[in-house]
């Protein structure tokens, strides 16, 4: 290190605790107030946002599609999805749910708070009431398959993201 600069660093090491001195002698001359007769208020707020995070614990990665499941014209996947919720909002939170593939017509998810049916672009869900840390989500599907879909093995087809209410 240079000299100039530890020389620096030195005068303004000496000016803080010249500062710290000074404010601290001049405190102690200011006489005493009787607390008795002296009154203050501070009033103090504090906004807190509302924040949920979403933690996908465990998600199915492919969906297996079976002439079976052709001619019954849907698919049911349960607990395929399970999320860990932690919100601090008392409203509740927010699924949003994206479609990846036009493999359906629509999809009815369900958990135990109840199910939505959603259209083929997918939609959002609102967990109402919902709040607290690591609440466990578990999701199961039927998926009403569109008439295109052949047997075979595909990418799970939806995306999904948690939100604030």
């Amino acid at each position: 290190m240079k000299r100039a600069v530890v020389s620096r660093a030195l005068r303004i090491q000496r000016r803080i605790v010249f500062g710290a001195l000074t404010t601290l002698a001049a405190s102690s001359i200011i006489p005493t107030v009787d607390a008795a007769t002296t009154r203050s208020q501070i009033a103090v707020t504090a906004f807190v946002p509302a924040q949920t995070v979403g933690q996908l614990v465990q998600q199915s990665s492919e969906i297996r599609i079976t002439d079976v499941d052709i001619a019954r014209g849907y698919v049911e996947i349960p607990g395929a999805s399970q999320l860990r919720v932690t919100s601090n909002n008392p409203a509740g939170y927010i699924i949003d749910f994206f479609s990846r593939l036009p493999i359906f017509t629509s999809v009815r998810i369900s958990s135990t708070g109840g199910g939505a049916d959603l259209g083929p672009d997918g939609g959002t869900i609102i967990e109402r009431g919902r709040q607290g840390r690591d609440m466990p989500l578990n999701l199961s599907y039927r998926f009403n398959l569109a008439a295109q879909v052949q047997p075979g093995t595909y990418a799970w087809p939806l995306a999904l993201n948690v939100r604030p209410l």
